[in-house]
């Protein structure tokens, strides 16, 4: 007799069977992988900083009733902010990748919520069960046995040979997926100020379950040569600022917490906005000056009971995030 679908309600999370053995996979694949012959050691998601700038997270004073938890319970109240600006593991800036923007807000110089966001609205890997797959394809990819045995082969031919590595071993079955991972490669080169970023996967607001995004409200100039420059040539003159929106489950089935890369309908839940981040004119410094959010850890898991990550993907971040971290930081003070 076929087991009987278990009835999800609004903001339940429904953990699968193998999961933590999964994430512990995924954990050892992801020190394994870490490149700790560079110094200092970077981080393993969206090493490529383009800038740290100082902001200022305000809350709505006009927040509705049925959204007021956590870092939204105080209409009018703000916040301190550090804001990074990212990229993937591209280091040509002229080339088109995913962008990132994380936000940490701070209460006595310490971390008190982060929140943390790509250039799209889902991720492109389904649940843990998945991400083990495409983790060893990356690492057969990373690791061909052709590419060793032919170190002379053209460079478009090396450059190939692990994308048909992972197609093989993942895309072709997963094609949803990929397409995904084309649309985030693929984003256009724009002043990371005049960007929308969104959550990807859903958190916790109090008792609802709800997914975020920052949409610019300020007219940013067409980027420079460096993107990082492109930031510090407005902010030198202007202010800018995000409208900070959430996005509220209402169809457990139709807006799954477990499946990040399904969008949920806008038509049926839409955006409200919640607060602003107001980032004032200043001088975020050139390439060659040191980070201060370097010194920072980003992460969905700092967050308040009222805003905690929900599914599967979360629970991945949580430990790989927390492992990869706390490495980076014991080899990068060894150093």
């Amino acid at each position: 007799m076929p087991a009987l679908k278990r009835e999800l309600m609004l903001g339940m999370e429904d953990i699968p069977a193998g999961e933590e053995k999964a994430i512990e996979e995924i954990v050892e694949i992801s020190l394994d992988a870490m490149n700790v012959g560079c110094r200092p050691v970077l981080r393993g998601q969206h090493p490529n900083s383009h800038g740290c700038v100082w902001a200022k997270f305000v809350v709505d004073p006009d927040v509705p009733d049925e959204l007021r938890y956590g870092i939204f319970a105080n209409p009018g109240s703000s916040y301190d902010a550090l804001v990074r600006f990212s990229s993937t593991k591209e280091s040509d800036e002229s080339k088109r990748d995913t962008r990132g923007m994380a936000i940490k807000l701070l209460r006595n110089g310490e971390t008190y919520q982060d929140f943390v966001m790509i250039n799209h609205p889902v991720f492109f890997i389904r649940n843990a069960a998945d991400y083990v797959l495409f983790a060893r394809a990356t690492v057969r990819a990373k690791h061909s046995r052709l590419l060793r045995k032919y170190p002379s082969l053209p460079r478009w031919i090396k450059a190939a040979i692990p994308i048909a590595i992972l197609f093989n071993r993942f895309f072709f079955v997963h094609w949803k997926e990929g397409i995904i991972l084309i649309m985030l490669a693929i984003k256009p080169r724009l002043n990371l100020l005049d960007i929308q970023y969104w959550s990807a996967t859903p958190y916790r607001l109090g008792p609802h379950a709800i997914k975020f995004s920052a949409r610019p409200t300020s007219l940013a100039s067409d980027p420079c040569h460096s993107l990082r420059d492109s930031i510090r040539q407005d902010l030198l003159s202007q202010e800018s600022s995000f409208d900070f929106l959430v996005q509220q489950q209402t169809d457990a089935r139709k807006m799954p917490i477990e499946d990040p890369t399904k969008e949920w309908d806008a038509l049926k839940s839409r955006f409200r906005r919640v607060a602003t981040l107001k980032i004032p004119s200043q001088d975020p410094g050139d390439a060659q000056e040191p980070c201060i959010c370097e010194n920072f850890s980003f992460s969905p898991w700092h967050a308040l009971p009222e805003h905690v990550p929900l599914g599967g993907i979360n629970r991945v971040r949580r430990r790989v995030y927390d492992e990869v971290s706390k490495r980076r930081r014991e080899l990068n003070r060894s150093a």
